[in-house]
């Protein structure tokens, strides 16, 4: 009852996050407020993004490298890891479908590993911090010249003082190509 919505925006320079409610962002807000570059690099929503990295190799220049193969709900994919321009706080690997190449999976994990204390009492009681967050692409359909998924769903786990796992699905069923946006919709923070 406390959370009706998420507003996250990017005009290609700032990334606003709203709030769930008054002054408080939601976990998902959080973290994308917390570490703005995912989605200042295209990485958040994949190819759903114009901004995604592999779209522009030479203007985007991630670090790519192979990761092997790996089953993902029953289908042999492809994993690559992805290093941005610049880094990241996270740990990311793509899935490909071995046989379509249909990008299916993104997974971002961070982990932050506790301070010192100043005495092994005080070191003892500490554990790490996790975050993992998995986007899963599905439902590809043609869209005038391109095959994009008409299935979006995010998967967050946070293994912090407070642990949290939540899941968000989406269903596209409208796509627009070269419409003119007025740039307030960007700012989610007004909205």
């Amino acid at each position: 009852t406390n959370y009706s919505q998420e507003n996250i925006g990017f005009d290609g320079k700032d990334v606003t996050v709203g709030y769930a409610r008054a002054g408080v962002r939601s976990n998902l807000g959080d973290l994308v407020w917390t570490y703005k570059p995912v989605l200042k690099q295209g990485l958040v929503g994949g190819e759903l993004s114009q901004a995604w990295p592999l779209y522009n190799l030479a203007e985007t220049k991630p670090k790519l490298s192979a990761g092997g193969t790996k089953k993902v709900a029953d289908k042999t994919v492809y994993v690559v890891k992805l290093i941005p321009r610049g880094g990241s706080d996270f740990d990311i690997n793509l899935f490909f479908d071995s046989e379509t190449f249909q990008h299916l999976r993104t997974e971002y994990m961070h982990t932050i590993v506790p301070q010192l204390g100043a005495n092994v009492d005080a070191s003892a009681g500490q554990r790490p911090t996790r975050y993992k967050m998995i986007e899963e692409f599905s439902d590809f359909k043609k869209e005038g010249e391109l095959t994009l998924p008409h299935s979006y769903k995010i998967s967050l786990e946070l293994d912090t003082r407070i642990p949290f796992r939540g899941n968000w699905e989406l269903t596209l069923n409208q796509f627009g190509f070269n419409q003119t946006i007025p740039p307030a919709m960007f700012n989610a923070a007004k909205q």
